[in-house]
This record gives structure tokens, C-alpha cells and sequence, in this order.
């Protein structure tokens, strides 16, 4: 087993693993409710099953399900690998920046607009951050994201999947909020640098 692990979800028939070239020191990892084989991916079918909630659970919280590991890569499933992962080794927290978009009061009305969640829960979660926090200017895209495992990253991680409990399953409103909140400190690379769109996300 390495130190070092990628890992991404497939859920649904209507949605394929994308294979990858293995680095060298990198586990791979594949939860999925499908019978998938691969060559590349472990592929780890929970008993219990796994949905949208159960993904973003394990997405958000490596220090929870990957705890062996030093630090991890997550993939969304639409998303493939197209340089060295080992360039992230130099950071401690590492998303991508936005192609579109430039906040969260955005990001909340494309969501409604896709019909990505409810809309009342939408709006009740912007609301109550822009009346606790006021207007910020922060939106990351989490399709790909880089974290050691360390303490500090674990509790940002577990107050952001509580905001995900609590709110909206789409991620990508909630991470501005507990960063901005908590005053951590993360990196962003350019969208897609290094990593190849491969078609709409499923989750």
C-alpha cells in the first residue's frame, strides 16, 4: 500500500470509470454501486450501497475513509488525468479555480436554474451566509482536490461536510463559506490544469 491515493465514485449504469496510467507511489481507488472491473482501480462496492449523499460524504472526508494515507487525490468521475500528480505533493489543500463564475450568489443560481438541488434549500443557505458573513468573492470548482491528511485539513473537512448535511449537496457553495469562515488557507490551480473534461459530472 502507498502513502498516496487517488480516488473517485461512479454511481448509476449510465456512467463508465475512466482508466488512467498508474504513477508510481499512487493507489487507486473506485467507489461505485455498479459492477465495474478495471485494470487500474481497486474497486470497492460498499455493502450498504452508495448515492449522491454516501459520495459526497466520502469525497469531503479522507481523514475519515482514507486515514491510512498521507494525502489524496479526489477525481470526479468526468475528470481524467493528463499530467503528473506528483505536483501536487508540494501543497497541503489544493482545488481548482472557477471557468465561469466568480462567487457563491453565482454559483446558487446556476444550481437552480440545472435544478442541481432544491431551491428553497439554495436559497436558505446563501441567505444565511450572506447574513452571517456578508457579500465575499470566493468560488472554487472541487471536481479535482489535493489534501494531506493532516489534523487542520480533518476538521475543515468535517465543518464542511456539515454545511453539506445541513444545506445543499452541491459542494462547491459550502467550501467558500468555511473557508472564508475559518480564515483557511488553500491553493488553486487553473481549471483543468493537467486533467482532461470528459463529459457532464454525474453527481
Amino acid at each position: 500500500m502507498s502513502n498516496k491515493i487517488c480516488y473517485t465514485a461512479v454511481i448509476g449504469p449510465d456512467y463508465e470509470l475512466n482508466e488512467v496510467q498508474k504513477q508510481n507511489g499512487w493507489d487507486y481507488l473506485c467507489f461505485t454501486d455498479q459492477d465495474i472491473k478495471s485494470g487500474t482501480w481497486n474497486i470497492v462496492k460498499p455493502a450498504l450501497g452508495i448515492n449522491r449523499k454516501t459520495c459526497r460524504e466520502i469525497k469531503l472526508r479522507p481523514g475519515v475513509y482514507l486515514s491510512e494515507h498521507d494525502c489524496s487525490l479526489w477525481l470526479d468521475s468526468s475528470i481524467i488525468i493528463d499530467c503528473n500528480i506528483n505536483k501536487f505533493l508540494g501543497s497541503n489543500y489544493c482545488l481548482m479555480e472557477h471557468p465561469e463564475r466568480a462567487d457563491i450568489w453565482e454559483e446558487a443560481e446556476k444550481c437552480i436554474e440545472l435544478k442541481k438541488d432544491s431551491e428553497e434549500v439554495i436559497r436558505e443557505q446563501v441567505e444565511s451566509y450572506r447574513n452571517e458573513l456578508g457579500y465575499f468573492k470566493v468560488l472554487v470548482a472541487t471536481g479535482v482536490l489535493f489534501r494531506k491528511n493532516t489534523p487542520e485539513n480533518t476538521k475543515f473537512n468535517e465543518l464542511w461536510w456539515d454545511e453539506v448535511q445541513k444545506y445543499s449537496i452541491r459542494d462547491q457553495l459550502s467550501f467558500p463559506y468555511v473557508a472564508e469562515k475559518t480564515h483557511f488557507t488553500y491553493r488553486t490551480i487553473r481549471w483543468l490544469d493537467g486533467f482532461i473534461w470528459n463529459r457532464l459530472p454525474q453527481i
